[in-house]
């Protein structure tokens, strides 16, 4: 099941998994437990999603929320990440950030990772920019760089940051093809 695979991956990553229903029926009990979930709270408004999921971000966790259905739209705007599935209401796609194309949750993995990855890109580019601009600017005014150098060098120093940023290209060809991502981006 890919929902358990995602679970299993996400609790090796210490990623809590809490279950947000508006189902009153055990069922949403049964899952839980079958999933491992961290928590279910059952029978849900709307209201009671947000109150939650703004309860989780005032503790100072990242909220991501996967939902698919009308009253999952108005707790998107609760949390940082909101994930809506393809097959889910029109109104919840709209409202959130990514949108998942098939029923594969393990879709949500390679989110992740391109998501980590990317963060570790920007540290990196924002790392070589400083190095490269702390480091000529004073030279620059203190006139040992003459002026076109440190226009070579800034040049040479953005060719640098583009490339880095393209091993992200790499990543999302080396994973699947292009036109058959399993989420798209809002």
């Amino acid at each position: 099941n890919n929902a358990e695979k995602l679970i299993t991956t996400l609790h090796s990553q210490q990623i809590k998994c809490h279950m947000l229903t508006g189902d009153a029926s055990n069922s949403g009990e049964r899952i839980a437990k079958q999933l491992n979930l961290d928590t279910l709270h059952a029978a849900c408004s709307p209201r009671d999603k947000q109150t939650h999921v703004e309860a989780l971000a005032a503790k100072g966790a990242i909220v991501a929320m996967v939902g698919d259905g009308v009253n999952d739209s108005p707790v998107f705007a609760s949390a940082h990440l909101a994930i809506a599935m393809e097959t889910g209401a029109d109104i919840s796609k709209n409202s959130a950030d990514v949108v998942l194309l098939n029923s594969d949750l393990t879709a949500i993995e390679h989110l992740l990772t391109v998501s980590k990855k990317t963060r570790r890109i920007v540290k990196q580019n924002l790392a070589l920019s400083l190095i490269y601009n702390g480091s000529i600017l004073p030279l620059a005014a203190l006139g040992l760089v003459a002026p076109w150098m440190a226009v070579i060098g800034m040049s040479a120093s953005s060719i640098l940051v583009i490339t880095n940023s393209l091993r992200l290209l790499k990543l999302w060809v080396s994973s699947t093809c292009l036109s058959q991502l399993p989420f798209y981006l809002c």
